[in-house]
């Protein structure tokens, strides 16, 4: 009997070890810096999501006007606002009375509240990002890493992680030029319309400026053009359609509002250096 007993003990104790063992290497597991789900500009309808935690980060850049829930009190929010859960928050969002757009990206690991925190980014609190075009950017280019290779590169995922912290960051402490409510909202009628045919007279207008005065202002906050900012937005949201594979070179032309495929062809070889359907191929 003792020594079916020590056998037992012994039994339990083995099991235990191993236990703690394999707790230890799925909790390093788990604990991998990783991104598992993006969008960009994703386009919503008329509703709002309201759900548990998902047990990992959640960032969402909002393009349109968005209803968020802080502190138990649901809000209306502007245009160009930003969000950051944590795992454990739960996560209300979105708009009830009209369509709107989001770019959006689920993170995994510690590492990434460790940036936030290293960064002082609040997790919780809706933040303006004027610097909105430099933080889609980065979204987008983790969207393409994940896009492009099977398996996550840990090391570029937290670089990219790391440099998206320390722009919104940037926009929150030390905005290089202050940016008077009449510009921005004449960028985000850009932003909104930027698939239409942007007219200097009309976003003139928006701001109440002269189109001279308007276009000399805009250049200098912004560092671009009014009608070269929209057709940056249209050259972007079309590389990102193109990768569908569902869509055609005239479908995504259509839906980025160019009218005539080969003008479309020769401005987004102009702006990414290969032709739309280089890249359908390159991609697939």
């Amino acid at each position: 009997m003792d020594i079916l007993f020590e056998y037992l003990y012994n039994l339990t104790e083995w099991i235990l070890i191993m236990f703690r063992i394999w707790r230890k290497c799925a909790g390093a597991c788990d604990d991998a810096f990783h991104f598992h789900g993006i969008g960009i500009r994703e386009p919503m309808k008329a509703h709002c999501i309201d759900r548990s935690p998902t047990q990992d980060c959640l960032i969402m850049h909002f393009h349109d006007e968005i209803s968020l829930r802080v502190d138990g009190k649901i809000s209306r929010y502007p245009a160009g606002t930003m969000m950051i859960w944590a795992p454990e928050d739960s996560h209300y969002y979105g708009n009830k009375d009209a369509v709107w757009s989001h770019s959006w990206a689920h993170c995994q690991g510690s590492f990434a509240m460790e940036i936030l925190e290293r960064y002082k980014i609040p997790c919780g609190v809706p933040l303006q990002c004027p610097g909105a075009q430099r933080i889609d950017k980065i979204l987008h280019d983790i969207y393409m890493e994940l896009l492009s290779f099977h398996r996550q590169d840990e090391d570029i995922m937290k670089s990219l992680f790391t440099l998206l912290a320390a722009e919104i960051r940037r926009s929150q402490e030390s905005p290089e030029l202050p940016v008077p409510e009449r510009m921005m909202k004449a960028k985000l009628y850009i932003e909104q319309k930027y698939k239409t045919q942007l007219r200097l007279k009309k976003l003139a207008s928006i701001a109440g400026l002269s189109v001279s005065r308007f276009s000399a202002e805009f250049k200098r906050l912004f560092d671009d053009s009014p009608i070269n900012y929209g057709l940056r937005l249209k050259m972007q949201e079309a590389h990102y359609l193109l990768l569908d594979v569902n869509k055609s070179v005239g479908e995504v032309a259509d839906e980025t509002g160019f009218k005539d495929i080969f003008h479309f062809s020769k401005l987004f070889r102009k702006y990414w250096g290969l032709s739309p359907s280089s890249l359908k191929k390159r991609k697939h």
